[in-house]
C-alpha cells in the first residue's frame, strides 16, 4: 500500500466519492460502483485509511484447501477419457486422502520447527505440490489406476515441502528435514542411504532410485569454453528433472541460493538444452532496475500479434531468465517496481502500455528466475514469490565438485604426455583444489571490511579455467602442472586478499595442501620463486602461457614492451619493480582469459591504470577509456559501449576498457557495467534499426560458420564476439564505504570479475623506485646518494604509521599513496634545485658587493698617485701649445696669398672654358642645318634596291640623263690625284658589286666628316649639277636607281658646303680647347699649392687644439680622481661595516648550500606529508621520525644541527609578510603558509575557521584573484578563464569529494602541443594554461575524510585553529575590552615592525642588487653612491627604530600578560569542548546516567 497516491483516495472513499486530479480534473465514483483494495498489509496505511474502508483479513490456513480441491476436479475432468468414470472417482479420492494424510501434519511441523531460504507461504507450497504432480501423474508414470499415485505424491511432497531448505544460520534444515521426513512417514520408505531428496521414482520398477545413477558422462574438449558447457551432477539432474516437469506448462521456478552455488550455470545449461520451438531472454536486475527498464526487456524479443497481443516470433516460446531477482531498490514503501510488474505478468499474463494506458497480452511466455537471499533486498514480494516453484541452491558437495572438474580437467589432459596421466594428475589436481578450497573458505570469512572474502563455486571454476590455458607442449611434466595449479590459485585466492598478513596465511595453507596431495615433489622446487605463469613468458606476442624464467628476464620482457608502449602512446614514467611485473602478469592472464573482467582494487596512485595499460599492450590489446566532460551522461557511456561493441563484435578487434570508479559521475552507469560484466548483453544499448543493421553484419560470418543465420542466432554470435574480445578493467580503490554499496548493488562487479587487490608498495619497491628518480640529481658522493634514496621509503612507511595513529587518537585520517611517494621525489629533486639557484644568486649578490668594496678601498692610493701625474702633465702640455702659436700665424699668411693666386687663374681659366662652350655650339648649330640634305641623302640611297641597280647597270645605252648622274657619282668618290673617267662604261665597272657599291656611298658622309675626299672631287662634279636636267624628279622618270642617286649626289655636295662652311669655326675651337687645357692646367697647380698651404695651416690647427684637449683632458682627470677619492671615501663611510656582514653571509650561506642536500631533503618530506596532521603529529613527525633517522651517524647526512623546516622554508621577512596578510602568527599557521607557497601540488585547506582562505584572499588580492563553489552555474567558466589568463582561483566550501570533471586540474595533466602551447583538458575541451595560473582549494568542515586519490592529487593543509594562536587570538580580545588603548598600541607597534622587517630586507636586497648591475667604475656612479647612501642611512635609521620598538614591545607585552591566563582558560575550554567529539558514544550515554 503506497501512502502517497491512497491518501488521494480518501475524498472517493468518503461521501463525496470524488477523485481530483493534479489537473483539477475531477471524477466522480457513480453510486453502483465499488472498491475493492487486496493489500498484503496495512504497514503504510494512515488512520484516515483505514477509517473508510471495511477490512476483511483473510487468513491462508485453510485456503489452500479449496485450491486442492479445484485442482483434482480440473485434474479429473482432464485425465484421459480411457480411464473409466469410477476409476477417475477413486483417483480422485485417492489425491483428497494423500493430501489430508501428509499436508496438514507436514505445514505444522514445518511452521515451528524449520526455517525456508526465504518465506514460502503454506499456499505456495501447496501450489507447487499440484504443479508438480501435474506433470508426474501421468499415465506414462502410473498408468490407469490409482496404485503408483502414493509413491509419486511423496516424491512431489518431499520437493514441494523440502526443496527450499539448505543450511541457514548454520543449521542443515534440508539434512533435517529429510531425517524428519524419513522417521514420520514410513508409508512409502526411502532407502536408508541418503537423503530424500537425493531419489526419485523408476517409472519402469516403481520405486527409488537414486538420482547419480542416471546423470549422464560427458566428454570435454578444452576448445569449448567452460561457461558454455554445463555438468551434470545429481543435483543439477534433480533440478532440471522438476525444471522439465514445471516448464511444459509454463509454471515458474526460482533458484535461491548464495552467490557462487550454480544457480546461474543450472539455469543456462538448461535453457541452452531446450529445442528450436523455444527462446530465451536474460535478464539481469540490478539496483536501479524499475518497472519502465524491466518492461522494456520483456518486449525487447517480442512482435505484435492480433489486437492486444504480443508474443515471440512465429509460434516459439519465449522464457525468460531473471537473475538476481531481488536486487532492485526498494522505494519507502518496501516495494520495487518492478517486482510489482513481473508479479502483474505472471498471475494475469498481461501488462500495460504506459503511453496509450491499454493492455498488453503477452503471449508464450513464461519465466525462470534466480536469487541469492544474502543480498538486495533478501526477500520478493510474497505475492510474486507464491507464484514460483522455489529451490533452495547450496554449495555442491564434493562428489559433485569432483564430477564436475574432473570432466573439464580430464578432457583437457586427455592428450598431454603419458607422465601426466601415469601420474595421476588430473585427479590429484582436483583433489587439492576442493581441499585448498574448503581451508580458505573457512579462514577467511566475509567481514563488513573485507565484503569480497566470499568463496564459492565461480572461484574453483577460476582456478581450472586457468589452469585449461596450459597447453600440452609446454606443460609435458606433473611438476609443472602442479605448479600451474598453485598459480591459478593463487592468482584467484592469494590475489582478492587485502593484507600481507592474509596472503602469507594463504600461503602457508596452499604449501599444505600441495605437500599433503603431491608427497613425492620437494616442496623447495614446487613452490620455488618466481611462481609466474604468463602469455609473454616466451616474449611479447607469442602468446605461449608458460611459467616466467627469472624476474630479469620478464623485467627485460616488460621494459621492452614500456619502451614500445612509449614510442606511440603518452609516456608512462614506470619503475617496473617485482610488484609491478607481478601485478601486469596478473591483469594479463584476466584479460587473455575467455569472458575474463579483472576489478583492481587500491589506493589512488598505486599504478593500477598504468600497469593496465601495459597489460593491455604487452597482450597486444587496445585500451578505451571515457572522457568525462561536464555533460557526460548515461547517453554518452552508452555511445562509448556501442562504440566498443561495434569494434569488438564486428571487427574483432581485442580492446580493453579500462574504467575508474572516479569516472563514475552517475551511479547508473554501473548499470551498463554490471550487464556488462554479467552477461554482455546491454538491453536497449542498440536501438532497433542498429540492431537489424548489426544483425545484417554479422550474418555472412554465421552463414559461414554453417549455423542458423536467423536474427536470435546472429545477435547471440555478435554478442559471443563482443565477450570475446571485450574486457573491462575497473580500477577500484578500497577506501570509504562506494566500493562495498556499489558492489553490494552490482553484485557482478565482484561476482564476474577476478579480483587484483593492490598491496601497499614494499619497501624494495619503493627503494628502487626512489633511486630511479634521483640518479640523476647531483647530490654529492654515491653514499649521500644512497642515504637520499633510503630515507624516502622510510618517510613514507613512517607516515603511514603516524596516519594510523592520527585516525586512532584523533579520528581524522590522512592517507599516502604511492603518488604521494611520487610527488615527494619530484618536490624534492625541484626544491633543491630552486634553493641552490637561490643561495648561489644570494652568494653572488653579496660577493658581488663584498669584490665592489674591496675594488673601493684599493683603489684609493691609486687614485692619489694619478693625481699628482695628471697635474706634472698638465704643466707639460701647456708649453707644447704656447710653442704652436708663432708658427701657425707664419703658415696662415702663406696660405692665403696662394689661395689668391689660385682664384686669379682660375677665374682665366673658367672665362676661357666659356668661350670654347659658345663655340662648338655655333659650329653645332650649322650643322644640324646640314641635316635635312643628310637625310634627304640617306633616304635616297635607302630608296634604292638591287634589282634597280642590276637593271640601270644592264643598260648599254643609258637614256640621256643618266649618264651625267653616273658620272656625278665617279667624280665624288674618285680617288685623289687621279682624273675621272666618267663614261658609263667606267659607271657599269663602279655598279659591278652591287653591294659594296652601296656600303661605298653608305660610308661617304663619314669619309667627309674625316676630310678624307678630296675638295677637287667636289669642284669637277659643280658642271654637271648645274645641268638643267640634273633634277631628281626629272632623272626618276627614265629610272628610279638614277632618280636616287641623283637625290643622293645634290644633297651630299650640299652637306659638303655646309661643313666646308664650319671648317674654319672647327680650327678655331681646337686651338681655344688647347688653350683652355693649358689655362686648367695652370688653375690645378694654383689649386694644390694652396691646398697644400691649407693642410699645413691645418695640421698646425689640429695640433693646437689637441693639445689644449690633451690638457683639458688631463685636467679632466685629475679633477675626477679627486672625485673618485671624495666618492670612495663616502662609499666606504656608508658601506665599510656592511663588507664584513656580507663576508659573513657570504660563509653562512656557503655552509648552508653544503647542507641543502639533508635540510631541504627534510623540507620536502614536510612539505609533502605534514600538512594535513595537527601540531602534536607534525612535531611527533619531524622531532620523533623525520630528525632521528636524517641525524643519525651512520647515514653520513650532512645538514644543519639546528634543522627546522619552517626555516629551510621560509624567512622572517616572508612570515611577516604573511602576518600583514591577516595570516595568524603562531608557528603552525606559519608552518601552513609554507607549506601553501612550497608545494607543488595545489593545496586544499581544511579551514572551518576561515583563516587560510582569509589569508589567501588578501594574499592575492592584487593578482585579481577569483572565489568560485563548484555548485555554481559559472564555475566552469571561471575556471577555464583564469587558466588561461594565469589568475589564482579559490574554490571554497568543498564537500568530501570533488568532481570528476576537475580531476585532469587538480592532478596538473598538462598537455604540450609544440608551439601551440600547454593544455589541461577540462572535460571535453582543451584549455590554454598558463604557468601563472595558482588553483586553491578550501573546506569548512572540520574533519572531512578525503579519499586517497584526493591526497595524492592535492596537497591538505590544516588550517584549523592552534591552540597557542586561539590563545593569542582571544588574549587580543580580552586586552582590546579591557585596556583597549594598550592593545591599539601593541596593533601598531606590530605593524611597524612588520614594516620595518621588510623595510630593512628591501633596503639590503637593493643595495646590493645596485652594486650587483652596477657596470664598469662604481665610483664613477654618483647616482649610484648617492642610492646607496640614502638606503644606509635609512636602514641605519630603522635599526634603531627596531631597537626602540623591542623595547616598546617588551613593556606592552608585560601589560598584556596580565590577561594571560584568561586568553588560555578560553582556549583550553574551546579545545576540550571540541575534544569531546572523541568519546565513544558509550560514554556519552554514561554522562547521560550522571546527568540523571
Amino acid at each position: 500500500l503506497d501512502a502517497n497516491w491512497i491518501e488521494n483516495m480518501n475524498s472517493v472513499m468518503d461521501d463525496n466519492r470524488l477523485l481530483t486530479l493534479a489537473s483539477n480534473e475531477r471524477i466522480r465514483l457513480l453510486t453502483h460502483m465499488r472498491m475493492i483494495f487486496e493489500i498484503r498489509d496495512l504497514a503504510f496505511a494512515s488512520p484516515a485509511t483505514v477509517t473508510r474502508a471495511g477490512i476483511l483479513f483473510i487468513s491462508e490456513l485453510s485456503q489452500w484447501k479449496n485450491f486442492v480441491q479445484s485442482w483434482i476436479e480440473a485434474f479429473t475432468e482432464n485425465e484421459s477419457g480411457a480411464i473409466k468414470a469410477d476409476m477417475r472417482k477413486k483417483r480422485a479420492d485417492m489425491l483428497h486422502s494423500l493430501f489430508d494424510k501428509y499436508c496438514d501434519a507436514t505445514l505444522d511441523v514445518l511452521r515451528r520447527e524449520f526455517k525456508p531460504v526465504v518465506p514460502i507461504l503454506d499456499f505456495n507450497m501447496i501450489q507447487t505440490l499440484c504443479y508438480f504432480l501435474e506433470g508426474l501423474l501421468v499415465e506414462e508414470n502410473v498408468g490407469r489406476d490409482d496404485s503408483k499415485f502414493e509413491i509419486y505424491f511423496v516424491l512431489a511432497a518431499v520437493w514441494a515441502f523440502g526443496s527450499f531448505f539448505t543450511i541457514t544460520s548454520g543449521t542443515d534444515y534440508r539434512k533435517k528435514f529429510s531425517a524428519w521426513w524419513k522417521e514420520t512417514w514410513k508409508t512409502i520408505k526411502f532407502p536408508h542411504r541418503g537423503e530424500v531428496f537425493d531419489f526419485f521414482v523408476d517409472k519402469d520398477k516403481g520405486e527409488f532410485a537414486a538420482w547419480a545413477d542416471i546423470v549422464p558422462t560427458i566428454e570435454y574438449n578444452s576448445a569449448t569454453p567452460m561457461a558454455a558447457v554445463t555438468v551434470p551432477t545429481g543435483e543439477t539432474v534433480a533440478i532440471t528433472f522438476w525444471l522439465d516437469n514445471l516448464m511444459p506448462k509454463k509454471h515458474p521456478a526460482m533458484l535461491v541460493g548464495a552467490a557462487g552455488c550454480g544457480k546461474t550455470a543450472i539455469i543456462n545449461g538448461k535453457l541452452r538444452a531446450l529445442g528450436e520451438d523455444y527462446l530465451t531472454a536474460s535478464v539481469n536486475v540490478n539496483y536501479y532496475t524499475n518497472s519502465s527498464l524491466f518492461l522494456k526487456i520483456l518486449e525487447a524479443p517480442l512482435e505484435k500479434k492480433a489486437g492486444k497481443n504480443y508474443g515471440p516470433p512465429g509460434s516459439k516460446k519465449l522464457v525468460y531468465f531473471v537473475d538476481d531477482l531481488n536486487m532492485a531498490a526498494l522505494d519507502k514503501y518496501n516495494t520495487a517496481s518492478n517486482i510489482a510488474l513481473m508479479r502483474q505478468h505472471c498471475a494475469y499474463g498481461h501488462v500495460y502500455d504506459m503511453s496509450k494506458l491499454t493492455q498488453k497480452v503477452l503471449l508464450n511466455t513464461q519465466y525462470l528466475a534466480a536469487m541469492n537471499p544474502t543480498a538486495g533486498s533478501f526477500i520478493v514480494n510474497p505475492r510474486l514469490q507464491r507464484l514460483f516453484a522455489t529451490f533452495a541452491v547450496g554449495f555442491p558437495g564434493a562428489e559433485a565438485l569432483t564430477t564436475i572438474y574432473q570432466t573439464f580437467l580430464n578432457g583437457h589432459l586427455s592428450n598431454f604426455s603419458k607422465d601426466i596421466e601415469e601420474a595421476e594428475m588430473g585427479k590429484r589436481v582436483v583433489q587439492a583444489a576442493l581441499q585448498l578450497h574448503r581451508k580458505v573458505a573457512s579462514t577467511f570469512r566475509k567481514t563488513a571490511q573485507n565484503f569480497h572474502y566470499e568463496f564459492n563455486i565461480r572461484h574453483m571454476a577460476g582456478v581450472f579455467q586457468g589452469i585449461l590455458m596450459g597447453a600440452k607442449d609446454v606443460f609435458k611434466e606433473p611438476l609443472q602442472l602442479a605448479q600451474l595449479w598453485l598459480h591459478e590459485s593463487e592468482r584467484i585466492y592469494g590475489d582478492r586478499l587485502v593484507s600481507p598478513q592474509d596472503l602469507k596465511k594463504y600461503k602457508d595453507l596452499a604449501g599444505e595442501v600441495a605437500k599433503k596431495v603431491f608427497k613425492e615433489m620437494s616442496p623447495t622446487t614446487l613452490m620455488a620463486e618466481p611462481l609466474i605463469v604468463c602469455h609473454f613468458a616466451q616474449g611479447i606476442g607469442d602468446k605461449v602461457y608458460d611459467k616466467v624464467g627469472s624476474i630479469a628476464e620478464l623485467s627485460a620482457t616488460l621494459t621492452h614492451a614500456l619502451n614500445e608502449y612509449n614510442e606511440t602512446n603518452a609516456v608512462m614514467n614506470l619503475v617496473l619493480f617485482e610488484d609491478a611485473i607481478r601485478h601486469v602478469c596478473r591483469i594479463s592472464r584476466i584479460i587473455e582469459s575467455p569472458g575474463g573482467h579483472a576489478l583492481l582494487v587500491g589506493v589512488g596512485g598505486s599504478g593500477k591504470q598504468s600497469l593496465s595499460r601495459l597489460a593491455a599492450h604487452a597482450s597486444t590489446f587496445g585500451v578505451f577509456q571515457v572522457v568525462i566532460s561536464a555533460t557526460y551522461g548515461v547517453n554518452e557511456l552508452k555511445a562509448d559501449l556501442q562504440t566498443m561493441y561495434r569494434k569488438s563484435g564486428l571487427k574483432g578487434e581485442p580492446m580493453v576498457f579500462l574504467f575508474t570508479d572516479q569516472q563514475i559521475a552517475d551511479e547508473r552507469f554501473l548499470v551498463y557495467i554490471n550487464d556488462l560484466l554479467s552477461s554482455g548483453e546491454i538491453p536497449s544499448l542498440f536501438p532497433d534499426e542498429d540492431v537489424e543493421e548489426l544483425v545484417g553484419l554479422v550474418r555472412p560470418a554465421v552463414k559461414r560458420l554453417g549455423k542458423p543465420d536467423g536474427k536470435a542466432e546472429c545477435w547471440e554470435y555478435f554478442l559471443a564476439q563482443v565477450r570475446e574480445n571485450l574486457h573491462i578493467v575497473l580500477s577500484f580503490s578500497p577506501v570509504g564505504e562506494p566500493i562495498k554499496v556499489r558492489t553490494r548493488r552490482f553484485p557482478a562487479l565482484v561476482n564476474c570479475a577476478t579480483i587484483d587487490w593492490f598491496q601497499p608498495w614494499p619497501e624494495d619497491a619503493l627503494l628502487s623506485v626512489s633511486k630511479r628518480f634521483l640518479d640523476k640529481v647531483d647530490l654529492g658522493s654515491d653514499h649521500t646518494r644512497n642515504a637520499v634514496a633510503k630515507f624516502m621509503p622510510f618517510s613514507f612507511q613512517a607516515v603511514n604509521k603516524l596516519s594510523q595513529r592520527y585516525l586512532e587518537q584523533e579520528r581524522r585520517y590522512n592517507w599516502t599513496t604511492p603518488k604521494s611517494f611520487l610527488e615527494l621525489i619530484h618536490l624534492y629533486e625541484a626544491m633543491l634545485e630552486k634553493r641552490r639557484k637561490e643561495i648561489n644568486a644570494q652568494i653572488q649578490r653579496y660577493q658581488s658587493g663584498v669584490e665592489k668594496l674591496q675594488a673601493t678601498a684599493e683603489s684609493v692610493s691609486l687614485l692619489e698617485q694619478q693625481l699628482q701625474t695628471k697635474q706634472q702633465e698638465v704643466e707639460v702640455k701647456k708649453e707644447e701649445c704656447e710653442a704652436l702659436v708663432p708658427r701657425m700665424a707664419e703658415q696662415k699668411e702663406l696660405a692665403a696669398e696662394e689661395s689668391r693666386i689660385a682664384a686669379e687663374v682660375a677665374a682665366s681659366a673658367e672665362e676661357k672654358e666659356r668661350a670654347v662652350v659658345d663655340l662648338k655650339a655655333s659650329i653645332e648649330e650649322d650643322l644640324q642645318a646640314a641635316q635635312p640634305s643628310l637625310d634627304k641623302a640617306a633616304a635616297a640611297l635607302d630608296s634604292l634596291n638591287r634589282k634597280e641597280l642590276s637593271e640601270l647597270k644592264s643598260l648599254s645605252k643609258p637614256p640621256p640623263g643618266i649618264e651625267e648622274v653616273t658620272a656625278a657619282v665617279i667624280c665624288l668618290t674618285a680617288p685623289e690625284g687621279k682624273k675621272p673617267d666618267t663614261s658609263w662604261k667606267a659607271a657599269t665597272v663602279m655598279m659591278k658589286d652591287l653591294s659594296q657599291f652601296l656600303t661605298d656611298l653608305s660610308a661617304f658622309k663619314s669619309r667627309i666628316d674625316k676630310q678624307q675626299v678630296p675638295r677637287v672631287n667636289f669642284k669637277n662634279v659643280r658642271h654637271i649639277l648645274d645641268g638643267k636636267d640634273f633634277s631628281p624628279d626629272i632623272i626618276r622618270h627614265k629610272s628610279s636607281a638614277a632618280g636616287g642617286l641623283c637625290e643622293w649626289v645634290i644633297n651630299i655636295v650640299e652637306y659638303w658646303d655646309v661643313n666646308e662652311g664650319v671648317e674654319p669655326m672647327r680650327q678655331a675651337a681646337v686651338q681655344a680647347e688647347e688653350d683652355l687645357e693649358q689655362a686648367i692646367k695652370s688653375k690645378e697647380e694654383a689649386t694644390v699649392k694652396a691646398a697644400e698651404a691649407e693642410r699645413i695651416v691645418k695640421a698646425l690647427t689640429d695640433a693646437y687644439e689637441g693639445a689644449l684637449q690633451e690638457k683639458d683632458a688631463v685636467i679632466a682627470e685629475g679633477e675626477q680622481c679627486q672625485r673618485k677619492l671624495a666618492l670612495a671615501d663616502r662609499l666606504n663611510a656608508s658601506l665599510g661595516s656592511e663588507g664584513e656582514r656580507w663576508r659573513e653571509a657570504i660563509e653562512t650561506l656557503s655552509a648552508t648550500r653544503a647542507k641543502l642536500v639533508g635540510d631541504v631533503l627534510l623540507a620536502a618530506a614536510f612539505v609533502s606529508y605534514a600538512g594535513c596532521f595537527n601540531k602534536r603529529f607534525r612535531n611527533a613527525l619531524v622531532h620523533d621520525t623525520f630528525l632521528p633517522y636524517l641525524q643519525n651517524p651512520k647515514h653520513e647526512l650532512v645538514m644543519s644541527d639546528a634543522a627546522d623546516p619552517l626555516r629551510i622554508l621560509t624567512s622572517e621577512a616572508d612570515i611577516s609578510q604573511w602576518s600583514n596578510e591577516n595570516l595568524p602568527s603562531d608557528r603552525v599557521s606559519s608552518e601552513n603558509g609554507a607549506i601553501v607557497c612550497n608545494s607543488a601540488r595545489w593545496p586544499l585547506m581544511i579551514d572551518p575557521q576561515l583563516q587560510g582562505i582569509t589569508w589567501i584572499k588578501k594574499r592575492e588580492e592584487d593578482n585579481g584573484v577569483r572565489v568560485v563553489r563548484l555548485d555554481s552555474k559559472s564555475a566552469l567558466s571561471v575556471l577555464e578563464e583564469a587558466m588561461k589568463r594565469g589568475k589564482p582561483v579559490v574554490v571554497e566550501n568543498l564537500g568530501t569529494s570533488i568532481d570528476a570533471l576537475l580531476a585532469p586540474l587538480i592532478g596538473r595533466q598538462t598537455i604540450r602541443r609544440g608551439k601551440a602551447g600547454t593544455f589541461i583538458k577540462l572535460g571535453d575541451a582543451e584549455v590554454d594554461y598558463d604557468p601563472r595560473f595558482r588553483l586553491y582549494m578550501q573546506t569548512k568542515l572540520t574533519n572531512p575524510h578525503y579519499p586517497p586519490e584526493i591526497h595524492a592529487e592535492a596537497t591538505l593543509v590544516n588550517f584549523m585553529v592552534t591552540q597557542d594562536g586561539l590563545e593569542d587570538q582571544l588574549l587580543a580580545l580580552a586586552v582590546s575590552k579591557e585596556r583597549p588603548d594598550l592593545e591599539e598600541q601593541k596593533q601598531v607597534l606590530i605593524q611597524e615592525q612588520k614594516s620595518y622587517k621588510h623595510k630593512i630586507k628591501d633596503l639590503e636586497d637593493s643595495i646590493l642588487a645596485q652594486l650587483a648591475s652596477a657596470e664598469g667604475d662604481v665610483l664613477e656612479n654618483i647616482v649610484l653612491i648617492e642610492n646607496l647612501e640614502a638606503s644606509k642611512k635609512v636602514a641605519t635609521s630603522i635599526a634603531e627604530k627596531v631597537a626602540v620598538s623591542k623595547q616598546t614591545e617588551a613593556s606592552i607585552n608585560e601589560a598584556r600578560e596580565a590577561y594571560r591566563k584568561v586568553a588560555a582558560r578560553g582556549a583550553l575550554v574551546f579545545f576540550l569542548l571540541a575534544e569531546l567529539t572523541m568519546l565513544h558514544s558509550f560514554f556519552h550515554y554514561e554522562e547521560g546516567v550522571e546527568g540523571v
